[in-house]
């Protein structure tokens, strides 16, 4: 196919995504559509075979079953072929695979988290059809723009009766393959065993076992895992288990997995926040006018907020993971400005020197959003900010009194601008900075008589639940909840009850924000997202 052909009228030919033995893989449009999608033709000389066909008819079935699953590639249709192609498999366009990202080196450990998640779900959804991938593996690992996965590679997938039986072909890509995928007695817990694989590879830049063909069996069957010291205890426990020799040690099921691998990621995105019990305050004050009136009781659940306003350094690499500082016609982050301590070098967003600890400013409510859901967590409710403010105390004015000195807050111009994170003070509850430094945006909508109507438990304004706010947030036009102050606020704006306003895409000097993240992940399989 030759690019800007239109192949059964319907298809136009963009650009090559990549040529192997057995099919090319070209970007086109559906021009009835307009759509983007890929298509993969089939190399005729290749599936002349039975077995060759037997495989390709293996990948529709498998694909089809899996048909809307968000984990897996898609389908659209089969075409027929035409002069060397023997089947046009067009299916949804995903332009990126693992193996490119890890071309750049070892990863991080939440982005590896995120992915083996992501692999988990998508395994679920196969093994409950009674698929076997039988060939995971960082090619067949595809990634959106939003690194969110697409397995794919079905071709050899083994797919069993309805009687429950081991599958006994030996097939897949040796380096990835579980001890006993040699044997020719095998079941689900191969593709858990080869995702471990992945996992250790992604973190590391290599495998953990070395050598000729003959040691890495060896190793393998032995469970001698190399570099285990590198990992804390939780991660050396994951890899310790699914790495196991014998398939009944393992975890059993990709459930199983899914559960070991999202308790290590809570562990992780909680390392720098704080416990906030649940319980009643008294919400609001007489200092600030009738917006803070009436004084009423609010009870919160319990959830956990970050130790620290979310920095340059922080929001640079979640930058850099999406590639782009807008989405959806909205700008997260004021880039442009010359006061702005985040520049953009080739694609590659980093702090600038001195400011990599300082709050991030010129931040829209919207760019608070992506980054708080990119990270896992969100923005806290506004009840749920100011009873974290108030730090146990009833009732007083600031987070640590009655009163506010110089040596508590960056506020009223003392400093000139923002102070890396952490400078002052914390609260009874271990949090930095919730008076002055920057102002924080919260979830709510602002509505001045909002208190008289509040309900007394998990306050909300303007959304019908946080769910639902998460899931539309980037169609909200209303303005939202800033609260905390900032260094060039006199000390009336940087009580804990102060209240003030911005519209979401407002982004200013000194706006910024921090997360907070609900105790108890949801279970289930469907989502990643826990419990708000």
């Amino acid at each position: 196919m030759e690019i800007g052909e239109l192949i059964l009228d319907k298809y136009r030919v963009l650009n090559k995504l990549g040529e192997g033995t057995f099919s090319v893989v070209f970007r086109a449009s559906e021009e009835m559509l307009n759509r983007i999608v890929a298509i993969r033709a089939l190399n005729k000389k290749e599936y002349l075979s039975d077995k060759m066909q037997s495989l390709l008819a293996n990948e529709f079935q498998s694909m089809i079953k899996l048909a809307g699953h968000p984990n897996v590639v898609t389908i659209h249709t089969v075409e027929p072929g035409k002069d060397i192609y023997e089947a046009f498999i067009v299916m949804e366009c995903v332009e990126s695979s693992l193996e490119r990202l890890m071309r750049d080196g070892p990863m991080g450990l939440t982005e590896t988290l995120n992915i083996g998640l992501d692999i988990c779900r998508g395994l679920q959804a196969a093994h409950a059809q009674k698929i076997i991938h039988r060939d995971i593996k960082p090619q067949n690992i595809l990634l959106t723009t939003d690194k969110q996965v697409k397995i794919a590679g079905f071709s050899i997938a083994c797919i069993l009766s309805d009687t429950p039986e081991y599958a006994k072909t030996v097939v897949g890509t040796r380096r990835y393959m579980a001890p006993e995928q040699t044997s020719g007695k095998y079941d689900y817990r191969v593709d858990l065993y080869a995702t471990a694989l992945v996992l250790y590879e992604m973190m590391t830049g290599q495998l953990p076992f070395s050598g000729n063909e003959e040691e890495i069996a060896r190793k393998k069957g032995s469970g001698e895992i190399e570099g285990m010291d590198k990992y804390p205890g939780m991660l050396r426990g994951f890899f310790q288990k699914a790495l196991q020799p014998r398939p009944e040690e393992r975890y059993q099921n990709a459930e199983e997995m899914y559960d070991a691998l999202a308790r290590i990621h809570k562990a992780d995105q909680i390392r720098d926040m704080v416990l906030i019990p649940a319980g009643e305050f008294q919400m609001g004050s007489n200092d600030g006018g009738n917006v803070e009136r009436p004084v009423h009781t609010v009870y919160v659940d319990a959830f956990y907020m970050d130790k620290y306003e979310v920095t340059n350094a922080q929001y640079a690499a979640f930058l850099t993971a999406k590639g782009k500082h807008a989405e959806a016609g909205h700008t997260w982050l004021e880039i442009e400005y010359g006061i702005e301590r985040i520049e953009s070098v080739e694609g590659v967003y980093r702090a600038k020197a001195g400011h990599e600890n300082r709050p991030v400013t010129y931040v829209s409510w919207y760019g608070a959003m992506a980054y708080a859901q990119w990270a896992g967590k969100r923005l806290p409710t506004e009840a749920e900010w100011e009873h974290a403010a108030r730090g146990g105390l009833a009732g007083l004015k600031y987070p640590l009194g009655n009163s506010i000195e110089s040596s508590q807050a960056n506020y009223n111009n003392l400093s000139g601008g923002t102070t890396a994170v952490g400078e002052y003070p914390p609260n009874g509850y271990g949090l930095y900075d919730m008076a002055g430094n920057v102002w924080e945006w919260c979830l709510d909508e602002y509505d001045s008589y909002f208190y008289a109507i509040s309900p007394s438990r998990n306050p909300l304004s303007g959304a019908p639940s946080v769910k639902w706010l998460l899931d539309n947030y980037t169609g909200v036009t209303s303005s939202r909840v800033l609260r905390g102050g900032a260094w060039n606020n006199i000390a009336q704006y940087v009580r804990v009850a102060n209240r003030n306003w911005g519209m979401p895409n407002n982004s200013y000097y000194n706006y910024g924000f921090r997360c907070v993240r609900a105790v108890s992940p949801q279970k289930q399989m469907g989502s990643s997202v826990f419990n708000l």
